[in-house]
């Protein structure tokens, strides 16, 4: 089975960034998709990334590094097809 899929950067208005002293602004930031991984069982995912995640505090974000104990300001892997 093939799958084709284009995969291209998302830009959008993040109404939650929020700077290191914790005030919340309106930032325009970009969602990419960083890799694309195949693995064996036929599972692909594909990891993403915030522009914003390195400078962003808001802790109930996936791709904020002020999020506690998760991914946070990393990569975020979505498992997309398993076969």
């Amino acid at each position: 089975m093939d799958v084709e899929l284009a995969l291209q950067p998302k830009e959008f208005v993040c109404p939650h960034f929020t700077d290191e002293d914790g005030e919340e602004k309106t930032r325009t930031v970009v969602l990419a998709p960083l890799t694309v991984r195949q693995f064996e069982k036929g599972e692909v995912r594909i990891s993403w990334a915030c522009s914003a995640g390195d400078f962003c505090a808001f802790e109930k974000c996936v791709y904020s590094r002020g999020r506690k104990g998760g991914s946070g300001g990393k990569r975020v892997v979505i498992p997309l097809l398993r076969r």
